[in-house]
């Protein structure tokens, strides 16, 4: 399967669906893909689409350009279905044109993730780590990062 993304990021593998979900952070999608059956699902979110994770009350939370959501999927994406998305926490970035980058769920639940400057050219140091939960808003953990990526835990 050739999904073609322009930049395909976030793997998250859902055991209990035995599908592999990601982003493709310009082209502002989610995708699903199922082995078993080869079926490949998509789902369209308002803006870029950075960093997804499993949501405990289902969905996903996930970091976008303006903050974190949680996402519902509407439809089977066999269309290009839509999302239902839902602010979590809004972000004040340090410069322009920033978004969320990468971003992961750890142990104890907490979501983190990193901003950056678009234009990664500029190596402007205005990123910064992100820790979210609970609807706690977001909490600074680093800054005065390029780009953070690379999150695993």
């Amino acid at each position: 399967m050739d999904a073609r993304n322009a930049t395909g990021e976030s793997p998250v593998w859902l055991a209990s669906e035995q599908a592999l979900y990601w982003t493709d952070i310009p082209a502002a999608k989610l995708h699903k893909f199922t082995p078993a059956t080869g079926e490949h699902c998509m789902w369209s979110t308002p803006e870029m689409l950075a960093c997804i994770a499993p949501h405990a009350a289902g969905g996903f939370v996930a970091g976008m350009e303006s903050g974190v959501f949680h996402l519902t999927l509407l439809g089977d994406g066999d269309a290009d279905g839509g999302t239902q998305c839902q602010p979590l926490a809004s972000v004040q970035h340090s410069a322009s044109n920033m978004r969320f980058n990468d971003g992961r769920c750890d142990r104890q639940g907490r979501f983190l993730a990193g901003t950056m400057v678009m234009n990664m050219a500029l190596c402007q140091r205005a990123g910064v780590l992100y820790s979210y939960q609970n609807n706690s808003g977001l909490h600074v953990l680093v800054d005065d990062l390029v780009v953070p990526n690379g999150l695993a835990f």
